[in-house]
């Protein structure tokens, strides 16, 4: 506080409660001044410990932040193109009539005003006398000097050379070079609002008061006109060169015919405060204002009726181009076309380009802090912000702090009826919203509780420390020397400030021996750049020396922009007097104009004061002090200061230091030694709060991420709706639920009686006592009741159904956040209850309904659709197909069967909309009567079933308890294919009667996981790609089947068996169209494998598919070497490599076969050459066979035996019948045609050494 103070004797560690007075004593300004701070202190920490450290009234929430655009003017160019002037500078384009809006920078946050455009030069116009002027329409925009910091409010282009612009203080600024050059003329106008001109010379302005002035020389002279009325005219509009208007408040419009020569008033419908009024002919126009007023004339303004502008929001300016609907904007992103037809009002879109706060209410650390109005992020009542928030995202927040004003800053505290004597001082809340930037992110997810570490270091920043002492007493050296003076040695009392100027790295300090207080109002400022001097008029000196200037003395120029926003000034070292005493002549100028404190001082609206401080730096040409940690520092007269290390330093930290003459010492707090301690900053004493996050993007928009502020509602008001029960339940559809709905009204544990709730229907279509809505009050115990009834949906998302009861107001409007939502499910479940897997003769009808019931839990509901259908098998529906649950919930279906074999009938639970809710199915089998017994079902003519398929041999191995022999009959069975499943326990036998049964198939028979399967005695005529398939059977025996492919070459096998364990095939034949089909395959086997006495037209593959053929013919040369052993039997046992095979439990007999090739597949190949683990057979005999073509055969295993086998066809010279990988083998007794073919015997072993080649010797003719 920079008063004229004593001291400060506040000591919240003292806790005292009051000051109390004595009669005929003295009373001091501290006195006073601690009653004020143990007020203050007390309700601040109640309301700290009641709140917390932020929060605001839920009822007058304040400091909300709005992203929107606050438009000022619109300037129509042509039916396209548009200008739109906002608030903080912003100005929006559009070249498409308004689909789409562009924000050109304008290098300015000061609020726009007024827009004019002629021939593709504009000018814009706003606060602080801000000018702007475009050559390009619009593209880019120049800064021009208008010659005054007043707010410009109107404005008015002839021509690109002549524009005039009129504002605050009825001051006109007019130019006629294109804006090189302005002048100014001051009217006896208290405010003017706008103005037109209709050519060089002749124009109008309107303002304060009824003010209607006429020029008629270029705006260099003005006189008033009679306008017959005192309302504040806001807006002018013209029409031709004679007639005009002028619209403002109370719904005041006047108009003229005669250029303004006589007005006349009006006929308006509305009150309200106009600000807005444009005609697009002599006849039809539109004035608009507060309230989203709108209103209309057709007779050139003589009478007006309403339009629905269909907003609230303040209308704010209006321009037509030609007879095209007129543009008109106003707060709250309201943007409109008027005049365009049907409708006659039409909105579009703006982008959000301002961020606005919201008024009311909050408590920061206790602080109350009020804002009245609406305002914009970058002009705030109380300042903090540096203009419009750049590209990037930033975390807003509340800085609240106590600001000293005297009567310089707030003349009104000042009794102007005792001739304006200074009297006492006031400390205002100054709450300020301020914006840390926030590093960028994508995805952009910062929110309220995440870790800004500028915020951290902003709240837990430490306070700088500082002690203060008077000089302490030196001891005398000797006996013969005089000890200095020591102590305090001024004459009079003083209350020394320090202050910190500068924070930061280099923090500079000031100080003052009256604590700050010795100020003089700014009347001027002008400066000399070229001299490097600033010349300050006052508008009065101190009254005696000390309050007075002395040359040299350090003065700091300020004003409440730099107060609010730094907490400091612009500092000078005061030379000499100007023209007179009151004109001062400082060394130095103010920083640069575009700068914030470019113009500080020079505007009377800002309370310009110069105030003098009582330090003198020991270095020429400098201002301030440097702090210096860690030493004594003197002021003067043996007051001293240490400022102790480790403190963050920021401006307008002060400690304030009373020094007594009676003492010769300064008053200090003191440690047990008696040393002074170091204290924090008496002020400024900041105090945050997060407010949100606010996102603004390349374009210029804004977007409000989140709102951090945390709301409470009055003790009063802390009634609270409470969930009691009915939640959760379920019922049928239409049905009521079996407990209401149960909701409790409290303040804490005591129940509230007579308090409306309201219960509505929020989704489902259901009823509440018979309507979607039902309101009641609370019972004796805070309790409301209602009985639902759900909706007819019973699927989903339609089943699942809400209700929301909310706590109303006296009025009848629910409570913002108090409310209960209750869900519920329609549910209704289909169950069986008999009829299904009975049996009949074929087109007979059941013995027994099919019966279903419909039930809700144990619950059956009546009134149910069920729609019967058949799906398998043919038959009818005895009766009707359509049925309806009964009271208990049952409905039967009589079913009259079809043909022989199993069938099926589908039966469809159905919801009010005719929607399958669940369905069931029945099966049932009609059954020829068989002729006679029998261990075996019978298949073909005369048999037990005409055919075989999938489903009837599943059907059967169910009847059969999974243990099944079928025959087919002699003859020819046409089978598409045949699929069943044994499920790992089936036995399953089919046999026919040898040749006589012939199956033809067209797709694959397939049978899986048998637990035995035997097939025998049955001719297979395949067609496609058709075959056998056996998967995981643990007994699989196949003799006597005849299995013939060959009309057909195809890629499937003929035989294929997979995942299977014992293995036993004999005499059969699988015929495949070519040697080079694939006749069987064997892969994944885990038992013994015995393959004798068949014919293979084809390959035989063993551990799955083959590998392709040019492997074969090219075996790799490092896998073996070559060494003669003829006509005897050559034996090797070799050690096992452990990387190269597995030992398994299979055993493999290959015997007394004829067949093409033998092979491997792709992976064993591999995993053997590649040095890689594989399972293979732990023996395998290959014996008796006869090889009919002259490829290479393949084989491998761990022990091998290859005896008395016959490779019937002729091949090349030194060429290979076969080549067989082993362990350990034995070769003996094989004989091939061509003499000099070779069976290839390399054997695995760790070093690749052993191996041979067996010749073979000719057959003997």
């Amino acid at each position: 506080m920079k008063g004229d103070l004593s001291r400060n004797t506040f000591d919240r560690s003292l806790h005292y409660s009051a000051v109390r007075l004595q009669q005929g004593r003295i009373v001091t300004d501290a006195d006073w001044n601690e009653q004020a701070d143990i007020t203050r202190y007390r309700g601040e920490r109640t309301a700290r410990d009641a709140i917390g450290a932020c929060g605001a009234p839920m009822d007058a929430a304040g400091y909300a932040l709005v992203a929107e655009t606050n438009a000022r003017a619109v300037h129509a160019l042509n039916a396209n193109v548009a200008w739109i002037a906002a608030e903080d500078g912003v100005l929006l384009v559009t070249t498409n009539g308004g689909a789409d809006w562009a924000s050109v920078d304008l290098a300015t946050s000061a609020p726009l005003n007024a827009l004019a455009e002629v021939g593709g030069i504009g000018w814009a116009v706003g606060d602080g006398g801000t000018v702007r002027r475009t050559t390009n329409q619009g593209a880019s925009w120049i800064a021009q000097n208008a010659g005054t910091l007043n707010a410009l409010r109107g404005l008015s282009a002839f021509d690109a050379d002549h524009a005039w612009a009129v504002g605050d203080g009825g001051i006109v600024v007019a130019t006629i070079d294109g804006g090189a050059n302005w002048s100014l003329v001051q009217t006896d106008a208290a405010r003017l609002h706008a103005v037109h001109f209709v050519d060089e010379f002749n124009g109008i302005a309107v303002g304060q008061g009824g003010a209607i002035l006429a020029s008629t020389d270029g705006g260099q002279t003005w006189t008033a006109a009679n306008s017959g009325t005192t309302a504040h005219l806001r807006a002018l509009a013209a029409f031709g060169t004679t007639q005009a208007w002028a619209a403002g408040q109370a719904g005041t419009i006047v108009r003229t015919e005669d250029a303004g020569a006589t007005w006349l008033p009006c006929n308006t419908p509305s009150a309200a405060n106009l600000h807005a009024i444009g005609f697009r002919d002599s006849l039809e126009g539109w004035a608009a204002g507060d309230g989203g007023v709108l209103l209309h004339t057709i007779d050139g303004g003589a009478n007006w009726t309403p339009d629905d502008a269909g907003t609230t929001a303040a209308l704010r300016s209006l321009s037509f181009f030609g007879g095209d609907p007129g543009w008109l904007v106003g707060d709250a992103s309201t943007a409109l076309r008027i005049g365009g037809g049907s409708p006659d009002v039409a909105s579009f879109v703006l982008p959000a380009v301002n961020l606005s706060i919201e008024p009311g209410r909050c408590y920061v650390d206790g602080i109350l802090c009020e804002l009245e109005e609406r305002t914009s992020y970058a002009h705030q009542p109380d300042g903090g912000a540096d203009g419009r928030l750049a590209t990037g995202g930033w975390l807003l927040y509340l800085d609240v702090w106590q600001r000293h004003v005297s009567m310089l800053e707030a003349p009104p505290i000042r009794e102007v009826a005792l001739g304006g004597p200074d009297t006492a001082t006031r400390a205002r809340t100054i709450a300020q919203v301020r914006a840390l930037p926030l590093p960028a992110a994508s995805p952009f997810d910062w929110n309220c509780d995440s870790t800004v570490e500028a915020w951290d270091a902003l709240v837990g920043a430490p306070r700088p420390l500082l002690a203060a002492r008077a000089e302490p007493q030196l001891a005398a050296a000797n006996i013969c020397e005089i000890a200095a003076t020591a102590g305090y040695r001024r004459l009079e009392n003083q209350l020394y400030r320090v202050e910190i100027h500068d924070g930061g790295a280099a923090p500079t300090f000031k100080w003052s021996r009256e604590n700050g207080s010795v100020a003089y109002a700014v009347v001027d400022v002008s400066i000399d750049t070229a001299q490097q001097q600033t010349t300050v008029r006052l508008a009065a000196r101190g009254k005696d020396a000390n309050l007075d200037l002395a040359v040299h003395d350090r003065v700091e120029l300020l004003d409440d922009d730099a107060d609010l926003v730094d907490r400091h000034g612009v500092f000078f070292e005061y030379l000499n007097d100007g023209n007179d005493e009151l004109e001062l002549v400082l060394a130095g100028v103010p920083p640069p104009s575009n700068s914030l404190r470019g113009t500080i001082g020079q505007d009377p609206a800002r309370h310009p004061i110069l105030r003098r401080w009582d330090h003198q730096p020991a270095v020429a040409g400098s201002n301030l002090l440097p702090v210096v940690e860690g030493s004594w520092i003197d002021l003067e007269d043996g007051v001293q200061v240490w400022f102790e290390p480790g403190g963050v330093y920021r401006p307008g930290d002060y400690w304030q230091i009373p020094a007594r003459t009676i003492t010769a010492d300064v008053e200090w707090p003191l440690d047990d030694d008696g040393d002074p301690t170091p204290e924090p900053p008496a002020g400024i004493a900041d105090a945050y709060c997060r407010l949100g996050i606010v996102e603004v993007a390349d374009d210029g928009s804004v977007t409000v991420v989140a709102d951090c502020r945390d709301l409470f509602p009055p003790l009063t008001a802390m009634e609270q709706l409470l969930y009691v029960s009915g939640d959760g339940q379920d019922a049928a559809p239409l049905a009521l639920l079996p407990q209401p709905l149960a909701v409790r009204v409290a303040r804490g544990s005591v129940p509230i009686a007579g308090r409306g709730v309201r219960f509505e229907i929020e989704s489902g279509g259901g009823q509440l006592a018979g309507s979607w809505q039902f309101e009641t009050v609370t019972d004796i115990d805070g309790q409301a009741l209602a009985d639902w009834a759900l909706g007819p949906a019973a699927l989903a998302p339609g089943r699942f159904q809400r209700v929301r009861a909310s706590l109303l107001d006296a009025n009848g409007v629910p409570l913002p956040g108090q409310f209960v939502v209750f869900c519920a499910t329609a549910t209704m479940t289909l169950q069986y209850v008999s009829g299904d897997g009975q049996e009949a003769a074929p087109n007979a009808s059941l013995a027994h309904p099919l019966e279903v019931r419909v039930v809700n839990g144990a619950d059956g509901i009546a009134g149910v659709v069920l729609q019967a259908t058949i799906e398998q098998g043919g038959g009818a529906i005895v009766g009707a197909n359509v049925v309806t649950s009964d009271p208990q919930g049952q409905a039967s279906i009589d079913w009259q069967l079809g043909a022989s074999g199993p069938q099926r009938l589908r039966i469809d639970l159905l919801d009010s909309q005719g929607q399958v809710v669940q369905h069931l199915s029945f099966n049932a089998t009609a059954v020829v009567p068989a002729t006679g017994g029998g261990c075996e079902i019978t298949i073909g003519d005369g048999g037990q079933f005409p055919t075989l398929d999938g489903d009837l041999l599943q059907q059967l191995i169910k009847e059969n308890a999974a243990a099944l022999c079928i025959c087919f009959l002699p003859g020819v069975h046409a089978i598409k294919g045949l699929q069943a499943d044994g499920s790992g326990q089936a036995k399953l036998s089919l046999h026919g009667c040898g040749q006589a049964s012939v199956l033809q198939i067209a797709d694959l028979i397939a049978l899986n996981a048998f637990d035995t399967l035997e097939i025998s005695n049955l001719a297979i005529q395949a067609a496609g790609e058709s075959g056998l398939q056996f998967q995981r059977v643990a007994d699989l025996k196949l003799a006597n089947v005849a299995l013939d492919r060959s009309q057909q070459e195809a890629k499937a096998a003929c035989l294929r068996v997979l995942s299977s364990q014992r293995v036993s095939i004999t005499d059969s034949q699988f015929i495949g169209a070519s040697p080079q089909s694939v006749a069987a395959v064997f892969d994944s086997l885990t038992g013994d494998c015995i393959v004798t006495g068949n014919r293979f037209v084809g390959i035989v593959s063993f551990y799955g598919d083959p590998m392709p053929v040019q492997i074969i013919e090219k075996p790799t040369n490092n896998l073996r070497a070559t060494a003669a052993a003829t006509g005897r039997q050559a034996t090797w046992l070799l050690a096992k490599p452990a990387s190269v095979v597995e030992d398994t439990p299979m055993r493999l007999v290959f015997d007394q076969n004829r067949l093409s090739q033998l092979l491997i597949s792709q992976a064993a190949f591999n995993a053997f050459t590649q040095g890689q683990s594989f399972p293979v057979y732990l023996s395998a005999s290959i014996g008796h066979n006869a090889f009919d073509t002259a490829s290479t055969s393949f084989m491998i295993a761990a022990l091998l035996t290859i005896t008395s086998n016959a490779f019937v066809a002729s091949i090349a010279s030194e060429g290979i019948y076969g080549e067989f990988i082993a362990f350990s083998a034995s070769v003996t007794g094989n004989v091939g045609v061509t003499s000099s073919g070779r069976l290839v015997v390399p054997f695995a072993s760790t070093a690749q050494q052993a191996a041979n080649t067996i010749a073979i010797d000719a057959f003997q003719f």
